[in-house]
C-alpha cells in the first residue's frame, strides 16, 4: 500500500506566503502535541484540508524530515534529539506514547 508521501503531488498552486503559513499551522500542531500520530483522513479533517492540499502539506513535512509515516500510516513528528523540532524533554517525560 502507498502512503500519501509516496503518491505524485500536483502542483502548488498557493502563494508562497499562504503556503509557508499552512505549513507552519500544521508543523506546530506535531509540535505541540509530540505524541500526535494522525492518519492522512484524520489529518486532512483537524486541519479542514482538501485532500490535494493535505497531500501537498503533510508530503512536504515527510521529505524535509519534519513528519515521518509510521508503519501503521500514521504522520507523526520525526524525532530529532536536540533538533530544532523536538519538543523539550520535560514533554517528553510526560508524554504516555
Amino acid at each position: 500500500m502507498q502512503t500519501i508521501a509516496e503518491l505524485p503531488r500536483p502542483p502548488e498552486r498557493r502563494s508562497a506566503a499562504v503556503r509557508d503559513a499552512l505549513l507552519g499551522a500544521v508543523r506546530a500542531e506535531f509540535v505541540e502535541m509530540p505524541c500526535l500520530r494522525l492518519t492522512f483522513a484524520q489529518a486532512q479533517r483537524l486541519f479542514a484540508l482538501r485532500a490535494d492540499v493535505c497531500q501537498r502539506i503533510l508530503g512536504h513535512l515527510v521529505e524535509s524530515g519534519e513528519l515521518r509515516v509510521g508503519a501503521d500510516g500514521r504522520y507523526q513528528l520525526q524525532e530529532h534529539p536536540g533538533g530544532a523540532h523536538a519538543p523539550p524533554p520535560s514533554r517528553l517525560d510526560a508524554c504516555p506514547c
